[in-house]
């Protein structure tokens, strides 16, 4: 886990481009609130940038180091107030001047991230106020990248789909509707690359579109699939980029591949349609790209559709964990859950836990099966949850 953040703050492009970010968005007493602080580094800057009070969000554990770091570095800070937990279940007592957020996608945002960044807004951000950093434009480009395919795609192409007499023939067909993070290099890239959506933060907190692409091809080579990154754009004029042109150590990029790869040469062109939207599934964007390529006579090469709807029936787990911090999710008790609300009422300072226990043991027979299940429910949520006198 440390070493995960040690790279984060080693990536010197990316840091450089937050500092330059941070300097010219917070003014002196500003108040700043910095979600997922890692290892405090954007917190720093921000107190370092004349900040007079800067609230520091991380759920996770690492949120104690971070304390340490400013307790080493603090005769060069301001106040920063620390708070682990998630940011949509946080309630700071005053709204700030800017909000910092990193913890994006390799296209910007996933549907976890646009939930943080809607209530951040809502909840946290002046009006007024600005995000670091403050928006994103979003690419797209032609690749020939036969590595990526090989690895990712056909992997088991030189079997028939098959691996010890079994036939995986199915699995074939569905993966070259999945999204693929990974990395390509300038070389790839078989015409220059198109912006598919741009997006300030302060007015819009979601990937959402449909775009129709006429695309050309410069370079003659062989399609394999199409390439997207983010570029994230911050005040003062200065970006980063998750582009080809700069090796990244912590991002990556997304691959869509094309079901079979097609040779295509200098004045090809490519009519396409790029759309991500949430439906049918709420929680998590569907990713949809088809069109067709046609020669430099209009004569039709290769004609295909994919999407990420294919893979939907696979990716049920990472819908509900995803709804826990989504805000506009109207969660509903589990049985679990009663469980636990029957228990924290009787825990009104009149019952002892024993009796507590024998009332559980009625009220939920079927989950059971002896007064010491019961007892053994009971005291860790005691223990959790009780005054100690």
């Amino acid at each position: 886990m440390i070493s995960y953040y040690r790279k984060l703050v080693g990536e010197y492009s990316r840091v450089l481009a937050f500092q330059n970010g941070i300097t010219a968005a917070v003014r002196p007493g500003d108040t700043v609130c910095e979600i997922g602080t890692g290892l405090g580094t954007y917190a720093f800057m921000a107190s370092r940038a004349g900040a007079a009070k800067v609230y520091a969000i991380e759920e996770s554990p690492v949120i104690e180091l971070a304390h340490k770091l400013y307790d080493a570095n603090q005769n060069d800070l301001g106040e920063i107030e620390f708070i682990k937990q998630y940011s949509s279940l946080v309630h700071l007592p005053e709204k700030v001047d800017v909000v910092i957020y990193e913890d994006f996608d390799c296209q910007g945002l996933n549907t976890i991230q646009e939930s943080v960044l809607k209530d951040a807004r809502l909840r946290f951000l002046k009006p007024g106020g600005t995000f670091v950093p403050y928006g994103m434009e979003l690419y797209w480009a032609p690749l020939q990248a036969e590595d990526i395919w090989r690895q990712e795609v056909s992997c088991l192409g030189e079997n028939d789909e098959k691996v010890l007499g079994l036939d995986y023939a199915l699995t074939r067909k569905l993966v070259s509707n999945e999204r693929i993070k990974t990395s390509f290099e300038a070389k790839a890239v078989l015409s220059p690359p198109l912006i598919l959506d741009s997006i300030n933060f302060a007015e819009k907190q979601k990937l959402e579109f449909s775009r129709e692409l006429k695309i050309m091809i410069t370079k003659s080579g062989v399609l394999h699939g199409f390439g997207s990154w983010a570029d994230f754009i911050f005040p003062g004029g200065n970006s980063f980029s998750l582009s080809y042109e700069k090796p990244v150590r912590v991002y990556s990029r997304a691959f869509f591949p094309m079901p079979e790869p097609v040779s295509v040469e200098t004045g090809d062109c490519i009519q396409m349609k790029v759309s991500v939207m949430k439906k049918p599934l709420p929680n998590r964007h569907t990713w949809s790209w088809w069109g067709v390529i046609e020669d430099r006579h209009g004569r039709g090469k290769s004609k295909w559709q994919c999407s990420t709807l294919h893979l939907s029936q696979f990716q049920k787990q990472d819908i509900e964990f995803s709804r826990y911090i989504d805000t506009d999710y109207c969660p509903v008790l589990n049985e679990e859950g009663h469980l636990r609300r029957f228990i924290l009422e009787q825990m009104n300072g009149n019952m002892t836990i024993e009796q507590i226990a024998n009332e559980l043991l009625v009220r939920f027979p079927e989950n059971f099966p002896s007064v010491d299940k019961a007892l053994t429910k009971v005291v860790r949520l005691v223990k959790k949850c009780s005054v100690n006198e």
